[in-house]
């Protein structure tokens, strides 16, 4: 009886040591395959926090350049006439408003256009300036950027104000392959005259 007992018992301890190398080698081999699934993981992951992370900013820069370019053309709206002194002043501060941004990656046009009174279909340039200092689009030239034209009333000019701004934050351009230009465009009715003239700091010319 003895010798049968210590026998079982025997048979016991060698079971259990067995179930426990066998237990270490399930563990052993779970964690081989954790570290090889977090790292076939891991890149996902990585691409898609920089992705969100990415959009909001871009989300971020799309809003910025929205409130500025309705903040531009409203500036000059509200104004009888304005110098070439005030635009330059007034592209000033509507950049300061897009910060942070690249201001050689952003580029800001001011313009008032009016119907041709010689022709109803066809909307001309009576002036503009863009944040270079330069005439983007010359007086009297045909301007097509006007989705809808039958807004503009005889006699009555429009002031336009344009943003273009590219968008590159390195990682984008590595994602996609290419920049993001946000392009948008506000108008404005003059609020105290039937246009807005554009004058020489001296005043000494006007158009």
């Amino acid at each position: 009886m003895r010798e049968t007992s210590v026998t079982i018992r025997l048979m016991r301890m060698v079971a259990e040591a067995r179930r426990r190398r066998i237990f270490r080698r399930a563990f052993a081999n779970r964690d081989g395959m954790a570290a090889t699934e977090f790292a076939l993981i891991l890149p996902i992951m990585a691409l898609l926090f920089f992705g969100m992370l990415e959009t909001s900013e871009a989300m971020m820069a799309n809003r910025r350049v929205t409130n500025a370019v309705n903040a531009l053309v409203d500036l000059v709206g509200q104004e009888k006439q304005v110098t070439t002194s005030d635009v330059t002043e007034i592209f000033t501060g509507v950049t300061n408003m897009l910060e942070p941004t690249q201001a050689s990656n952003l580029t800001m046009r001011l313009a008032s256009v009016s119907i041709d009174p010689d022709d109803s279909t066809r909307v001309r340039v009576e002036w503009s300036r863009d944040n270079q200092g330069a005439t983007p689009y010359a007086a009297n030239a045909t301007y097509t950027k006007l989705e809808d034209i039958t807004i503009l009333q005889a006699g009555v000019s429009l002031v336009v104000a344009e943003i273009d701004y590219e968008y590159d934050s390195g990682l984008t351009n590595m994602v996609i392959g290419s920049p993001i230009d946000f392009r948008r465009t506000a108008t404005r009715w003059p609020r105290r005259s039937t246009r807005v003239k554009l004058c020489t700091p001296n005043y000494s010319t006007c158009w």
